[in-house]
């Protein structure tokens, strides 16, 4: 275009990004932002199964050509493995007696659509199921679906290798676990020394850091951009710079 600017468009995981860049002929880049939140549209438009406000097949996956729906994955999950999910990728409180309603629901017919959800809550909440809860519940399913922690992390570590020094990485996380994953990876790839603490001196040489963090605690939303979009109230952004010699 007349600004010179050229956009490429690939759908791959986190994970993927550095086949991305090879395929397209980049080995580094100047900046890699992520946003690790779901898209307003698909939330909006339902047929996914990623909201509770919609009824659709209870799917979630991002690509629906692989992976485990979220309708398999409760169907077939036992209750320990469930009440994880819940309280890990959810923040739930309370995930035991839930993850065994889901049990008890699917042991008279399977999890299919996503008001099979609030349906086998009903006989713990009747009708003051929350959709605090609700949107809680809904969250830990996406985030286990897709493996998006994992996904994370395996991205996180491969961009020591594919950014450039003085080059930024931001990323924005709306999740308690994601932000936590993305704190010790900045903290740990700031360190210089890595020897163990029981070495008497520093045999590493002292120029391990990878990145040096631009903001020490997380950047917020302020009240104006919350009022315009409420589902920026739980983004947290950080950023780190690429520290060492041009890759």
């Amino acid at each position: 275009n007349e600004h010179g600017c050229t956009v490429y468009l690939e759908q791959a995981r986190f994970s993927q990004f550095d086949a991305v860049l090879r395929r397209l002929g980049f080995s580094a880049v100047d900046g890699l932002l992520l946003d690790l939140g779901v898209s307003s549209h698909q939330l909006d438009e339902g047929q996914r199964g990623f909201s509770y406000r919609v009824d659709a097949p209870l799917d979630m996956r991002m690509d629906q050509s692989q992976g485990t729906s979220a309708a398999e994955l409760l169907n077939n999950s036992l209750s320990d493995e469930i009440a994880e999910m819940l309280s890990t990728y959810g923040d739930v409180t309370g995930a035991g007696p839930l993850a065994d309603a889901f049990v008890r629901f699917r042991a008279t017919r399977p999890f299919q659509r996503t008001g099979d959800i609030a349906e086998s809550l009903k006989p713990i909440f009747g009708q003051k199921l929350s959709y605090d809860l609700l949107a809680r519940i809904f969250q830990a399913l996406r985030i286990a679906v897709n493996d998006e922690l994992q996904e994370l992390r395996l991205c996180l570590e491969k961009t020591v290798d594919h950014i450039k020094a003085g080059g930024r990485l931001a990323v924005i996380a709306y999740h308690s676990g994601e932000d936590r994953i993305v704190k010790d990876f900045f903290r740990l790839q700031e360190k210089k020394c890595i020897c163990s603490l029981q070495m008497p001196q520093c045999v590493c040489g002292g120029r391990n850091q990878k990145f040096k963090r631009v903001n020490r605690k997380a950047l917020k939303p302020v009240e104006a951009e919350i009022g315009c979009n409420p589902r920026s109230r739980s983004a947290r952004l950080r950023i780190g710079e690429r520290s060492g010699e041009s890759l």
